[in-house]
């Protein structure tokens, strides 16, 4: 029975994986886009992390955020 419904659980698991994945950044200083990322805000700036569990520091001012309306 379970073996049936094991594919299905993988494809919703990597899909609703790459929903967490969804701002895109934009470096206002090289112009750089930075697309399917997960950021986050602190005191010191503006945290991207991407897929492969990198992360990257900005300054506030530095980077503009378009955040993408995830499902749910």
């Amino acid at each position: 029975m379970i073996t049936r419904f094991f594919p299905f659980l993988c494809v919703f698991a990597l899909l609703s994986f790459n929903l967490l994945f969804a701002d895109t950044v934009t470096n206002s200083k090289t112009n750089e886009v930075i697309e399917n990322v997960k950021t986050s805000e602190n005191e010191q700036g503006i945290i991207v992390e991407y897929q492969d569990g990198t992360r990257r520091g900005f300054k506030k001012e530095a980077v503009t955020i378009q955040k993408k309306k995830l499902l749910g």
